[in-house]
Parts: C-alpha cells; structure tokens; sequence
C-alpha cells in the first residue's frame, strides 16, 4: 500500500511496495517496461497493468508480450509431457530469491501508474526493454516464481488489449 492517488505516476518502488526482481545485465539501461500485477482486493484477486517509459509503441509490446506468451505456452507444453527430476529445484528457487533486487533499484527511473490503496500486490511480472552497446533487447523478471497458467492468461489478456488498439489505428494516418 502507498499514499499515491490513483493515476499519479511514481516511481516502481511506490507503486509497488516490496517487490523485488532481478537486476539488469551490466551495461544495460531500462528504456521502457511493461507491468502484468496480480494484487488482492476486498473483492479478491486481479491482475492489471501498468507501464513506463518510452520508445516502445503498440506493435513492439504486442510482439514482446507474444514472444513470452509463446515461452510460457512452450514450458507449460514440456512440463506437461516430462517430468522435472531437478531433486535441488526447491533449494534453486530459494538461491534465485535471494539475489531480487527492489524494484527501484532496477528500475527506478521509469514512473508507473500508482495502484489503489485497497490493493494488496502478490505478484508482478515485468517485461523489460534496454539499451546497451549492443542495441536494445527486451527481457522479463518476475517477483516471485509465477503460477504458469495465470501468467500465460494474463499476458494473452494483455495481447487481445494491443490487438484492439492496433486494429482501431489501422487506416489513420
């Protein structure tokens, strides 16, 4: 929770109290990020988005959330037909939690859309686009190891979003 009103931009750490991710390669700097949260309300759970930063337009974000929407459908395909014999996999998971960063300090320079103060973030899943020496690239981190399925169903939820938009612009010139 936060003492920002809805619609005022903060910056990710305000927004989203708590969260923490991965931090960035060396040498890249986030350009702009795209933000699939699951929080929990009076009414119970639901996911939103938020974004921030620029040089990204609809067609960009619509093919980076397709390209990770195809990664979960991938993973969720072999999970399906083979079994993870990984016994550390517990133990990797807890590894990986330990090295998250808060949000801020990898992405504080890009201001988001503040949440309303009756929601209570659980979980967040951020795509990233940087720029390096060697161009700009996109990339996700995740506050916590995402339940497959609900991530995939947001992020197609998402796509139809950008789908629309793109489908309302095509012929304005």
């Amino acid at each position: 929770m936060h003492d920002s009103a809805p619609g005022h931009r903060v910056s990710p750490g305000v927004a989203l109290p708590n969260a923490r991710i991965h931090g960035l390669v060396d040498g890249e700097r986030p350009l702009f990020a795209f933000f699939l949260i699951k929080v929990m309300t009076p009414e119970g759970p639901r996911w939103g988005a938020r974004s921030g930063g620029d040089g990204v337009n609809d067609l960009d974000l619509y093919g980076a959330l397709d390209v990770q929407a195809e990664i979960l459908r991938q993973k969720l395909v072999s999970e399906w037909f083979y079994e993870d014999d990984d016994e550390d996999a517990d133990e990797s998971v807890a590894d990986r939690s330990e090295s998250r960063l808060p949000i801020d300090d990898v992405l504080g320079v890009l201001d988001i859309e503040a949440l309303d103060s009756d929601c209570a973030v659980e979980f967040v899943f951020v795509l990233i686009k940087t720029l390096s020496e060697n161009g700009t690239s996109w990339s996700f981190r995740t506050s916590a190891a995402p339940v497959h399925e609900e991530l995939l169903g947001a992020l197609v939820a998402q796509m139809m979003r950008c789908r629309e938009t793109l489908a309302g612009s095509l012929g304005q010139i």
